[in-house]
């Protein structure tokens, strides 16, 4: 049965989506799986399935004919600031927060740089965790996935006219050769429940 399922499975998730959608549901996937070890790698680079990791979760749509892929969900992104910061300022004087240089092509950098207009951008990171942080400190405007933290937290506001502005697609990436090893099959199975539209909307 499942409870006898074993074995270490690697999984490569972008950094806001291990800590804001993945890890408060693990703890149903150790109960389920208890002798499963997962290994869970935070990261925005799109690492080597097979060779470094089982399986990953990507903001964009791989098109190797070695992987096998399934969409998992909608992420909505929306600009946030920090309530007094947008209370100071015309949006004239706003001042941008993005990704570094490694993520010029996102298409959230993209969108952001486009939507700045040649406004200043102030701060530049790797990390959407970062980019929230600077947000909540009132350095400026960052474009960030519309994820439950996100939309509760008091010290951020959406920017009308900032809504929604951008959508992109969670997918569920595991190598062909990995898919039927058992113990990456149940965690990919548990993946595809956890990360779901349906889940997000209980």
């Amino acid at each position: 049965g499942q409870q006898t399922l074993a074995g270490r499975v690697s999984l490569s998730v972008p950094p806001s989506t291990a800590s804001t959608l993945l890890a408060p549901r693990l703890g149903e996937l150790r109960r389920r799986h208890p002798a499963i070890v997962l290994r869970v790698i935070a990261e925005t680079r799109m690492a080597s399935l097979r060779s470094e990791i089982d399986l990953a979760v990507r903001l964009s749509r791989p098109q190797d004919p070695e992987l096998v892929v399934r969409r998992l969900r909608r992420l909505g992104f929306s600009y946030y600031a920090a309530p007094d910061y947008l209370a100071r300022r015309t949006p004239a004087q706003y001042e941008f927060i993005g990704y570094d240089e490694s993520l010029d092509d996102s298409a959230q950098q993209r969108h952001m740089l486009e939507f700045a207009a040649g406004r200043a951008l102030v701060l530049r990171s790797n990390s959407a965790d970062v980019q929230r942080g600077a947000v909540r400190a009132g350095v400026g405007v960052a474009l960030l996935a519309d994820l439950p933290d996100n939309l509760a937290d008091p010290a951020m506001t959406r920017l009308p006219g900032g809504v929604g502005v951008l959508e992109r697609e969670l997918w569920l990436v595991v190598h062909r050769d990995l898919r039927q090893a058992p113990a990456v099959r149940a965690v990919a199975e548990f993946l595809a429940e956890a990360l779901s539209e349906d889940d997000a909307a209980r």
